[in-house]
């Protein structure tokens, strides 16, 4: 058994960096940009997703995973770099192009500047807890999970990625 962790917007990463601390583990201010590995979904939305095969094996949480797309947005939906100790590992990072990009401002995404990562951030670790582990991500569930089903969403997160190469968060998650 487990928890997975995930976390909605930026703006309430202060509250929940609370419960991260006591594991080691923190959701960065950081979105996570890669526009090397990027696209934007042709529905009328305008989402931009990118894709990583930086996956680490060895892991039940990311056995037979070859890669993942996740929601590469630079509003309140975005994907966040995470920091965390060294009883997690790291099974998700972005590619080597992929940066972190601290926000802040009123609406989050008005300030930006260099964030913690300059190259791959993390952005899914796992760590032992009890009989189980915890798993934490930085992706937004809005994208992986809320829009799926729905036209502009086009299950990109979950599975059917850009149409060339599909996602395998949905086993992931799984």
């Amino acid at each position: 058994g487990g928890i997975f962790f995930f976390c909605q917007f930026t703006a309430a990463k202060d509250d929940v960096n609370l419960y991260l601390k006591p594991f080691g583990a923190e959701l960065l201010r950081d979105l996570v940009e890669d526009p090397q590995h990027s696209f934007k979904s042709p529905t009328g939305f305008n989402l931009s997703y990118a894709y990583t095969a930086n996956i680490a094996d060895g892991h039940p949480v990311t056995e037979g995973v070859k890669g993942i797309w996740y929601n590469a947005r630079t509003d309140l939906f975005h994907t966040s770099a995470i920091d965390v100790s060294k009883e997690w590992k790291i099974l998700v990072s972005g590619e080597a192009s992929a940066v972190s990009a601290s926000v802040g401002g009123l609406n989050e995404e008005h300030i930006r500047k260099p964030g913690k990562f300059q190259s791959a951030p993390p952005i899914l670790a796992a760590r032992e807890f009890g009989a189980g582990s915890l798993i934490l991500t930085g992706i937004s569930p809005m994208e992986a999970f809320y829009g799926q089903g729905l036209p502009a969403y086009l299950d990109i997160v979950m599975k059917k990625g850009d149409g060339m190469r599909q996602s395998d968060f949905g086993r992931l998650y799984e």
